[in-house]
């Protein structure tokens, strides 16, 4: 059939279960009742029927196709913008959003690159100044305990 009449039959239909049972509630009342407790049984039943109906449209196939159409659209809508800003940027020689990106990432990929270029540097500095606290305590005589020849 139509899918428009199909999807405004079953918008009537969920409009006309909700109005059934909004007219259930009202036949309920019941006389010993007082007006708040009879209002509030009314409203009791008229929001659990409408949460019901509205939570079984937002679970049907239909609305759930239609928001994901909706939600397509907008990242392509999102996406086709971005790319019309970027192409004027560059038609006016413009720095446009993703080459500052682009750049940003160049800068933190070799900044991570010299970091740890220096700390392997400082490692081997380390090693040198270790080395040669080794060499110097071996080769001076006085750590050694040994007098020097012509200072007895």
């Amino acid at each position: 059939m139509n899918p428009g009449f199909d999807q405004m039959q079953q918008l009537s239909t969920m409009w006309l279960d909700f109005a059934a049972r909004m007219t259930a509630a009202g036949l309920s009342f019941q006389p010993e009742q007082s007006p708040p407790d009879a209002a509030r049984h009314v409203r009791d039943v008229a929001l659990d029927a409408l949460s019901r109906e509205t939570d079984k449209y937002m679970r049907s196939p239909q609305f759930l196709q239609a928001i994901k159409q909706t939600l397509d659209a907008s990242i392509a809508a999102r996406k086709q913008m971005n790319d019309f800003l970027a192409r004027a940027h560059h038609s006016v020689q413009g720095v446009a959003m993703q080459d500052l990106d682009a750049l940003s990432l160049s800068v933190r990929h070799m900044e991570t690159r010299v970091l740890d270029r220096l700390e392997q540097l400082m490692d081997r500095v380390d090693q040198l100044d270790r080395r040669l606290e080794t060499l110097e305590t071996s080769s001076d005589p006085l750590a050694t305990g040994s007098n020097t020849p012509g200072m007895e």
